[in-house]
């Protein structure tokens, strides 16, 4: 949902069998990242990429997960703080985004059961996307290779 955008009803909804999908249904969207497809473990090893070019140690992969959702300002003060001035942020910001997308899917992947649930909403002749926070220039090559 775009910010801004109000909604008067949000349904959940968990389909158990593939016949009983409600008429009604006829699109459903997806998050990308942390839902659709595990993309950690690539943003992961690009921050410690960048952590290492600045000669800094890595972090432990369980201290940066939980960031990466919330993109590359967010993986940025996990790996350098909040001590960083405007210039320098904004320098490391970028270096980190060219890291990634140069290494979008070395070991990012769809979570188990997406691509069964993709088929079945395709099979039940509903229309599925995705809704995402990464910029397109990131988002369409990552959908592209997997």
């Amino acid at each position: 949902m775009r910010w801004g955008a109000t909604s008067t009803s949000i349904t959940s909804l968990t389909i158990k069998d593939p016949q009983a999908v409600p008429t009604s249904l006829t699109t459903v969207l997806f998050d990308l990242d942390g839902t659709l497809v595990d993309t950690a473990p690539d943003m992961a090893a690009a921050l410690n990429r960048l952590l290492a070019e600045q000669g800094c140690e890595p972090l432990p992969y369980a201290q940066i997960r939980p960031s990466v959702s919330h993109g590359s300002v967010a993986m940025i003060r996990v790996g350098f703080g909040d001590a960083l001035d405007d210039a320098e942020f904004e320098r490391l910001r970028k270096r980190f985004l060219v890291i990634y997308e140069n290494n979008l899917v070395h070991e990012s992947k769809l979570f188990d059961g997406m691509a069964l649930v993709l088929d079945t909403l395709e099979s039940a002749g509903l229309n599925w996307g995705i809704v995402t926070n990464k910029p397109g220039w990131l988002a369409e090559p990552l959908l592209q290779q997997l």
